[in-house]
């Protein structure tokens, strides 16, 4: 015998359903990483109905974690919000999620012996969810939430939709640190074919200034101003030429190719 789901469900998992595919569609678009995460927040709190809720994300070379984007949290929290990640027995949910890798839902956390009890006038209830968010495997912050708008606990309903959420949380933030990564990359490679472009200019200059003078010296020593020339010497002095010829068209043909892949090589129309 089926069991039909209550219609309150079917509503949930339809209303599911519209905001991932309205994410996957902002993500797809490449909007930019603080307009994804800020409708991702957005459409938690309208899901799972909750007053506040936060993306905490790791700084691995200040080895914490500290919000990023928040919903219904004063900005004096958000600066101040900072958890130092390696301890041995965290006392803070988003640090035991991110050590652990695992969601977190509590329904009491007065009653929870494991982390620090509950302060402050912004929390309604004592019952939270924490979800690790991963890229590739690695675990790179936490989504919370907290104060559901009824007063009611969280359920396991809420955790399946916090854990399918977090999954497109992951896809924005791994592609914006994708691109980050690919523009950076970019830039370098610039760098370097400048670096290639000045290094070619100032040889290709180095190596003409002598061969000028190697040409005009030999241009006098042709003409007899230095003394008169015996055949054998001639030829030897035509070889000499030969070679600096070639040399000058080799620097000519650097520089051009250099103009060319830099996109400053133009073409002359003759005649």
């Amino acid at each position: 015998m089926t069991l039909l789901k209550p219609q309150n469900e079917i509503k949930g998992d339809t209303d599911l359903l519209v905001a991932v595919h309205r994410i996957s569609h902002e993500i797809s678009s490449a909007i930019g990483l603080d307009s994804c995460l800020s409708l991702i927040l957005d459409t938690t709190t309208e899901l799972i109905n909750v007053e506040i809720a936060s993306i905490m994300l790791i700084d691995k070379i200040k080895n914490e974690l500290s919000i990023k984007y928040a919903r219904g949290l004063n900005d004096k929290i958000i600066k101040e919000a900072k958890s130092i990640l390696g301890q041995k027995d965290p006392k803070e949910v988003a640090v035991w999620v991110v050590q652990h890798g695992e969601p977190l839902l509590i329904e009491d956390i007065e009653k929870d012996g494991r982390f620090l009890k509950r302060n402050g006038k912004k929390y309604c209830t004592n019952s939270l969810l924490s979800v690790p968010l991963k890229a590739r495997g690695e675990v790179i912050g936490v989504l919370n939430v907290n104060n559901k708008k009824d007063k009611s606990i969280f359920n396991k309903r809420d955790l399946d939709i916090m854990v399918t959420l977090t999954d497109e949380v992951s896809i924005a933030i791994q592609n914006n640190r994708l691109y980050e990564d690919l523009t950076s990359a970019n830039e370098r490679l610039k760098d370097l074919d400048q670096l290639k472009t000045d290094f070619v200019a100032n040889v290709s200059h180095e190596l003409n200034t002598p061969l000028g003078i190697s040409k005009y010296l030999l241009s006098i020593i042709e003409k007899g101003t230095a003394g008169a020339v015996t055949d054998k010497q001639r030829e030897y002095l035509v070889l000499i030429q030969s070679n600096i010829d070639r040399l000058t068209r080799l620097i000519d043909n650097l520089l051009n190719l250099s103009r060319l892949e830099s996109g400053r090589f133009e073409l002359k129309r003759e005649p």
